[in-house]
């Protein structure tokens, strides 16, 4: 009982400190780091994982309110797109990816750990190519209490940064 309270007091802290404005939130109250291409080892201790990734941060406290990385899809021999999210989402009406202004696309929220919501996709040949030609790739959600938001994820630097994990094996 006691953890559900303190996890109700963090979501409620955490949704009261996003505080969109209208009906989304302002790309203003938002900082993002470059893409940064980075490995790590498996946590079976064979091989490792590669990935880029760019964390966007909502100013003020600094803490990350979305992580989006593309790695490596072993299974499929591609590559795919991982997000990880804060809490507080209307699960069911999942995660919209917008590159561009092309067409949104509608993803669910596949899992969630104390770290936060997560959710992830294949990107097919086109979708990358199109990544590599973006300004800009929109993250939108809907809070448990009804608030919406659009995170701009900057797509500057993304090509260079893809060229890189394509060479890290």
């Amino acid at each position: 009982m006691k953890r559900l309270a303190v996890a109700l007091s963090f979501l409620a802290g955490f949704l009261v400190a996003l505080q969109p404005s209208g009906s989304f939130a302002q790309t203003k109250k938002f900082q993002s780091s470059n893409w940064v291409t980075a490995c790590q080892k498996n946590l079976s201790g064979r091989g490792r994982t590669c990935r880029m990734s760019r964390a966007i941060r909502q100013i003020g406290n600094n803490k990350p309110l979305l992580v989006t990385a593309i790695q490596r899809d072993l299974k499929n021999r591609g590559y795919m797109l991982v997000l990880r999210l804060p809490h507080g989402l209307n699960l069911p009406l999942g995660v919209q990816l917008q590159i561009d202004r092309q067409k949104a696309r509608r993803i669910a929220v596949l899992s969630s750990n104390r770290g936060g919501t997560y959710t992830r996709i294949n990107l097919s040949d086109k979708v990358l190519a199109t990544l590599k030609r973006g300004r800009q790739l929109s993250i939108s959600f809907v809070t448990v209490d009804g608030k919406r938001f659009a995170i701009p994820v900057s797509l500057s630097g993304f090509t260079a940064s893809f060229n890189r994990l394509k060479k890290m094996r």
